[in-house]
């Protein structure tokens, strides 16, 4: 055998190692840059997406994995998106937020492999902000644009900006009534996050939400995302159980269509349930982990203003936005996810029964999406 065949030789047995390995697209690699900083790439899934259970698997692997570096070493983090195919709002707006995290709280450097042949992924990651954040290390926060970039803040600070744009940058000729239910939604879901989601936090955390919204041909999509202790949570902290009349049999006709349809195990039957929350309620204690699962905490929660907050603060703070649940029930194509801890729930209009259903992984804090339709 001469050199050239034990060259070709060895490069066969090569091949014919790594075939009998099992192909992970996210293994990740690790080096030092030339600069001698620790760095690493992380190789984005072909989709990114939570609605999916595979896809949601592989985002929230990589999502995981980049919080991680909150406190790790390693210095430069490289996001490599040129295997990535498709993009959708609700994973990017998650993704984004854990990159503002480890750029202005954590002082990381993140950088961008654009998609060297779908543009459209490389068009997302652009209109989203991302790719500015990356570069200048900063939020581009901008009303004047075609496009409004992911938004981030605290408490009210945007939210009149984030209205005006849509009612005149997006819808254009907003009918007023439609306005004022679609001010209300915003309004009511940013505000659930400084009453809600940052519960026993330490006082020192920012109580910090991103939206995102986006026009899908004449449909516009609204998400909002926070890192916060998540809806189960703060139902079992915040849930007024006197609001839940167990006697009204609209209220117990509705729970028990949902009951027998969850696509989740519930450790009690139905019967066994309500007695536990009358137990509950006439003990005035707070729900025990073990009586409900996640989805239907979320159910519950949006289930006649359960945690809605009593005295000045009672306008406009609760989970149970029935302003969202009216632009989705006036649109054909409209949708209500919310994804929170385990659960997620899929909401259409009041006539059908909601969708709850379990997450094969914990996202933490809420995300929430809906959707209006922008032409008559």
């Amino acid at each position: 055998m001469n050199n050239y065949e034990k060259i070709k030789y060895k490069r066969w047995l090569t091949e014919q190692k790594r075939k009998s390995k099992p192909h992970h697209a996210y293994k990740n690699k690790t080096f030092k840059n030339k600069t001698g900083q620790l760095s690493e790439i992380l190789l984005m899934p072909v989709t990114l997406d939570i609605y999916d259970n595979q896809s949601m698997e592989e985002t929230f692997r990589i999502i995981q994995r980049l919080e991680k570096h909150q406190h790790s070493q390693t210095n430069v983090i490289i996001l490599n998106f040129k295997e990535t195919k498709e993009v959708k709002a609700a994973a990017l707006l998650m993704l984004f937020s854990v990159v503002d995290k480890l750029i202005v709280e954590c002082n990381k450097k993140i950088k961008i492999i654009n998609n060297q042949v779908n543009e459209r992924v490389n068009n997302t990651l652009n209109r989203s902000g991302m790719i500015y954040l990356c570069r200048k290390g900063s939020l581009y926060c901008s009303f004047t644009d075609k496009y409004l970039p992911i938004i981030s803040s605290t408490g009210g600070k945007y939210r009149d900006e984030i209205i005006d744009f849509i009612a005149k940058k997006i819808y254009k000729d907003m009918p007023p009534a439609l306005e004022n239910i679609y001010a209300d939604a915003i309004q009511e879901a940013i505000n659930n996050v400084a009453a809600h989601a940052y519960l026993n936090f330490d006082t020192k955390v920012q109580k910090k939400w991103w939206l995102w919204c986006e026009v899908i041909n004449d449909q516009l999509y609204l998400v909002l995302y926070d890192a916060g202790i998540g809806i189960p949570n703060s139902f079992e902290i915040n849930a007024d159980l006197s609001r839940l009349d167990t006697k009204d049999e609209k209220t117990l006709n509705e729970l028990r269509t949902i009951h027998n349809q969850l696509r989740i195990e519930i450790p009690l039957s139905f019967d066994e349930h309500i007695k536990a929350l009358e137990e509950c309620k006439k003990n005035n204690v707070q729900l025990q982990q073990i009586l409900l699962p996640d989805p239907y905490k979320i159910f519950m929660a949006m289930h006649g203003d359960m945690t809605r907050k009593k005295g000045r603060d009672e306008l406009k703070h609760g989970q149970g936005s029935k302003s969202i649940k009216a632009l989705v029930s006036n649109n054909e194509q409209g949708i209500l996810w919310i994804f929170s801890g385990f659960g997620k729930m899929k909401f259409v209009s009041e006539q059908n029964v909601a969708d709850l259903t379990n997450l094969p992984s914990q996202l933490k804090g809420t995300l929430i999406q809906w959707n209006i339709q922008v032409t008559s």
